[in-house]
């Protein structure tokens, strides 16, 4: 076997060793640093999602508090407003969604799934929990979760405390089974919002392996530099320097 061939297999060989360690180290930085990326968006999400609870809360509701003895209006109630304003962005970004699941809402529509179950009592649980990151498989594929607690206040108590004290349009209008019986401080519900795993992972899948073969191939295109060196005279590489 003569040298040059030699050289190449132990150049093959660190070029796959190398290749495997990177593939093996590169993985979960790669996974992490794309997982933060997108736990970041669900959080500016999340902090618009209560951005329009508060200002519905303190802008909307005042105003239409006055009506209510009517007509009952939900765009009052401060869920409503969030719920359909990720609605109108969910149209153009089917990929994020937004719900507020409770375990005994006034609307059937809005109560909890059993998944969307197991994070509400997560945080009856652990109630100083105010967050929850969570993952799940979906037929659509991985996704992430962020949710965050929503704690019953003494402003929910006035249509969620019993079916005689909130107000008569709202009963008529969604009847008196669902919905009441709210404690002060009980965590009732969750704001989650969901994000997408799998593109955004298999595009840092993508560049992991980019740079792995980049690297595989720069090792390999300098396989014949040691081939010069080996069949160089004392001369050729005394004059080379002096060069």
């Amino acid at each position: 076997m003569g040298i040059r061939t030699k050289f190449n297999l132990v150049l093959f060989a660190v070029a796959a060793l190398a290749f495997a360690l990177f593939a093996f180290v590169a993985t979960p930085i790669f996974q992490a640093e794309k997982k933060e990326e997108i736990l970041q968006q669900a959080r500016l999400l999340m902090e618009s999602a209560q951005a329009i609870r508060d200002y519905t809360s303190e802008e909307i509701t005042p105003v239409l508090d006055r009506l209510q003895d009517e007509k009952f209006y939900p765009q009052s109630v401060a869920a409503y407003a969030a719920v359909h304003y990720f609605e109108a962005l969910h149209k153009k970004n089917p990929e994020f969604t937004y719900r507020e699941p409770a375990l005994n809402p006034t609307n059937p529509a809005h109560r909890a799934s059993d998944w969307e179950a197991d994070i509400i009592n997560d945080f009856r649980n652990n109630p100083t929990k105010t967050e929850l990151v969570t993952e799940r498989e979906t037929h659509s594929g991985r996704v992430l979760n962020l949710s965050h607690p929503l704690v019953v206040t003494q402003t929910c108590l006035r249509c969620h405390d019993t079916p005689d004290a909130a107000p008569k349009t709202m009963v008529a209008a969604y009847g008196r089974q669902n919905g009441f019986g709210w404690k002060l401080n009980e965590v009732v519900g969750a704001q989650i919002v969901t994000v997408p795993l799998s593109v955004p992972l298999a595009r840092a899948q993508q560049v992991r392996w980019l740079i792995a073969g980049a690297l595989a191939g720069a090792l390999v295109a300098r396989r014949h530099e040691p081939e010069d060196l080996i069949h160089a005279t004392p001369q050729s590489i005394e004059g080379h320097r002096q060069a």
